[in-house]
């Protein structure tokens, strides 16, 4: 694997860990001022294949 291609899946690893760090703290936001988000678990939201 090329050092470039161990950089841009870093990146995009970064990027993605990043924006769970924020979904976080907007879920908490909203719960702290008594919003009921939901389940936000993505696994928990993607249907199992037997389900469909």
């Amino acid at each position: 694997m090329s050092v470039q291609t161990r950089i841009a899946i870093a990146c995009w690893c970064t990027f993605f860990n990043h924006q769970t760090h924020h979904r976080g703290q907007v879920i908490t936001l909203l719960s702290q001022v008594g919003i009921d988000v939901g389940v936000t678990d993505l696994l928990a939201i993607i249907p199992n294949e037997t389900d469909a």
